[in-house]
């Protein structure tokens, strides 16, 4: 886990804005991992006390976000490296520990990175088997891992 003073680039993060492809009407199909733009989510919410189930249009963007990163963390084929970047932006903070162990169940099939300010997922995801955590921050421009180990760069001979 990488843990410290990082920016988030408005590229790096799923969509859950009006416009977002994920809010868009489309044909359900089965597709064995989600879309980067989540574009294939196809969800229908029933919940009590409503006539008819929620789409996607209608969830909040934090309701909406979940359901990506659920989608993603639990693809049946899974990246060798998964990387997420603040996940827990927008989510209520009664979903970061279930986002935590939906993390923690990925990292069993393949390598996660989760790159967050967050100090509770931080904390949830700690608990994970093989969890470690790698805290960062910025010195003089210069974004360093005081805690870790310096990697021992050897450069090929010419």
């Amino acid at each position: 886990m990488i843990h410290g003073d990082l920016r988030r680039s408005a590229a790096d993060q799923l969509r859950t804005d009006r416009e977002a492809p994920a809010r868009r009407p489309s044909i359900g199909a089965y597709t064995p991992s989600l879309a980067g733009d989540g574009a294939d989510l196809d969800v229908e919410i029933r919940q009590p006390g409503l006539l008819r189930p929620l789409t996607s249009t209608e969830l909040s963007g934090g309701a909406l976000r979940y359901l990506l990163l659920a989608a993603a963390l639990l693809t049946p084929r899974p990246p060798q490296l998964m990387i997420l970047n603040e996940p827990e932006a927008s989510l209520h903070p009664d979903l970061i520990a279930p986002l935590a162990r939906r993390i923690a169940a990925a990292s069993q099939r393949s390598g996660v990175v989760v790159v967050t300010h967050s100090q509770a997922l931080v904390e949830a995801c700690r608990k994970a088997p093989g969890a470690s955590e790698i805290r960062l921050e910025k010195r003089l421009g210069e974004t360093i891992a005081p805690e870790a180990e310096t990697p021992k760069w050897i450069w090929p001979a010419r």
